[in-house]
């Protein structure tokens, strides 16, 4: 490739160099550095989650920790370890976690990150004595489970409620045209369109939105398609789409289904991501539930709702007298445009909107139940909103307030230092100098970024900002987690070995710390690391060996053990035999003598 090259003609590499230098060099490098890096804080963040492995078989928990960085003062998320398990029951995951977290201290876990299954609330009550074995030890920070987890969970049960059965439609629409090439043919001979329907997601549910747009722009290809194909194909997913399609309100329930999912991916859109976004939970979550209910709720009730728990009490029963009327609830300007079908009676469309608001209720009822909004720190930490802190400083202070109660009560921070991040937090929202700062906030600016920049140079504030970091690093979903589980099906292949996934998977998410290759530090600890691995692969080796010599010894000395066992009950069993024909011949002999005395 390279015949002008010194270097590249001196270049070679075996068939194993690349793994063995991954595995034995540059990971235990990166981890021995994350080590170190979270055993200087003084707290980090558990995120955790499990996946099949559909190479080992078994299920793979990944383990994240959230901190903050010392050197270079932001939050970091980054994957720490990988367990692998045959039961996830709660006394399961709890192991793997103390396997997964032995070079770290469990006492030293702010939160923990999780999705909503019953098993982890369970995991939760019994590793609580775990992180605080005493009572003026910090406690673990609840703020509820996976926000993203609950958004897609509150949309898969509000479509369910409506009994479309839409996912059913998406499903066979998609198998009807894939790895068939004929009927993909015939489809564009007769449409004209090359466009076939995208894949359903049966787990992310808003991720389903780019297929029901796929669906509702291309319905009427679709129906073209179901008509004049001939001969009808016999398959199921022909029959089911062709009974969907028949609906003359599919239109309408796809256009609003796309309507409310437009109300819930903007939180998707914004809490993909790792970086430091806890203080806008609230007032997110807030807004969509605002959204939804104004959908279907009376408008003088709703704003007669001025607090945020009057809204998570409102009555949506099915006899609830706030309910819009039918005819005036807000399904969407598609969906309402889709209704006015010529020849569809009143009661159709009426049994419509009521399905439609069965939908939105299902959703809101789920995400109250659910929702980080019932956790008060999760309120709480909005106060270091500089939006909150621009527009509603009394509402700021009441706030920060309330977060100062809470991590005091749950010994994070003590009662001196409480008094004085309160008369510094005032200071500092009051301050011109910080004040104009505050207003010109843009929320693309990492709020990490943003607070280091005002605060890390001033030692006055430094009991404030170490308060900022401790709430900053709270993690507000599972995004690092679920996003990793992507890269784990790029890197399985057939007979990968568990130690060599999670190795992959440092190196992989250290090198996506840096904005490019040329930013990872190469210094000579690197170096030695990587200059010894061939002899650390090697010791690896002769060790396998020594175990695999280990083992066939055994299992020799077994195989003659259980030969001489075979050989002395063969034995025994001749010399029984034997024992019984003379007691017998014995015994005959006692009868002749008994019988000739007569």
């Amino acid at each position: 490739m390279f015949p002008d090259s010194n270097i590249a003609q001196q270049f070679s590499l075996g068939k194993d160099k690349a793994g063995y230098y991954i595995h034995f060099g540059l990971a235990p490098f990166i981890k021995q550095k994350l080590v170190s890096l979270v055993n200087t804080c003084p707290f980090y963040v558990l995120l955790f989650d499990e996946a099949l492995n559909r190479i080992s078989q078994k299920e793979q928990m990944d383990i994240h920790v959230r901190f903050w960085h010392p050197e270079l003062n932001e939050v970091h998320t980054r994957y720490f370890n990988s367990v692998f398990l045959g039961h996830t029951k709660a006394t399961d995951l709890l192991g793997g976690i103390k396997e997964g977290l032995e070079t770290l201290s469990l006492s030293k876990i702010s939160q923990i990150s999780m999705d909503g299954p019953n098993v982890n609330w369970k995991l939760i009550d019994i590793l609580k004595p775990e992180i605080q074995s005493s009572p003026s030890d910090p406690a673990l920070l609840e703020l509820g489970s996976c926000g993203l987890h609950i958004l897609h969970g509150s949309y898969e049960t509000g479509l369910k409620a409506t009994g479309w059965q839409i996912n059913s439609f998406l499903s066979n629409l998609y198998y009807l045209f894939k790895d068939s090439p004929a009927r993909r043919a015939d489809y564009s001979r007769i449409t004209g369109s090359a466009l076939f329907a995208k894949k359903f997601c049966a787990t992310r549910w808003l991720d389903n939105t780019p297929a029901l747009e796929r669906a509702l722009n291309s319905l009427p290809h679709f129906e073209k398609y179901i008509n004049e194909i001939k001969p009808k194909p016999s398959v199921i997913s022909f029959q089911s789409t062709s009974n969907s399609i028949a609906d003359k309100f599919l239109k309408a329930k796809l256009e609003f289904l796309i309507s409310i999912a437009s109300i819930l991916e903007p939180f998707l859109r914004k809490y993909q991501s790792s970086a430091p976004l806890i203080p806008f939970l609230f007032e997110d979550l807030e807004q969509i539930i605002h959204g939804l209910f104004a959908r279907i709720i009376k408008p003088d009730i709703l704003s007669a709702t001025t607090t945020t728990s009057k809204l998570l009490t409102l009555d949506i029963s099915a006899t609830s007298p706030n309910f819009l009327p039918l005819n005036k609830i807000n399904i969407g300007f598609g969906a309402k445009a889709a209704i006015k079908i010529p020849g569809v009676g009143e009661d159709l469309t009426s049994e419509f909107l009521n399905q439609c608001r069965r939908c939105i209720v299902s959703i809101l009822s789920k995400i109250i139940e659910r929702s980080p909004l019932n956790y008060a720190l999760v309120r709480a930490c909005s106060a270091l909103s500089p939006h909150l802190i621009s527009t509603k400083k009394e509402t700021a202070f009441l706030r920060f307030d309330s977060l100062l109660q809470n991590l005091h009560l749950k010994n994070h921070i003590s009662s001196v230092d409480a008094d004085k991040c309160k008369n510094l937090f005032q200071r500092f929202c009051t301050d011109e100098l910080y004040t104009s700062s505050l207003k010109s906030f843009e929320p693309t600016t990492k709020l990490d970024h943003f607070y280091t920049r005002l605060l890390q140079s001033e030692p006055d504030f430094a009991p404030l900002f170490d308060l900022i970091k401790r709430v900053l690093t709270l993690s507000h979903g599972n995004a690092s987690v679920e996003s990793g589980f992507s890269c784990n099906e790029n890197i399985l292949v057939e007979n990968l070995k568990e130690q060599s996934l999670i190795s992959h998977r440092i190196v992989y998410d250290y090198i996506h710390q840096f904005d490019s290759f040329l930013d990872i530090p190469i210094n000579k600890e690197l170096l030695q690391y990587c200059r010894l691995a061939r002899s650390r692969y090697h010791e690896y080796l002769d060790e396998q060996k020594k175990n695999q010599s280990s083992l066939e010894s055994r299992s020799i000395n077994k195989r003659k053990v259980e030969d001489q066992i075979r050989e002395l009950e063969a034995k025994k069993s001749k010399l029984n035999e034997d024992h019984a024909i003379e007691n017998s011949t014995i015994d005959s002999e006692i009868r002749k003598l008994k019988f000739s005395q007569f």
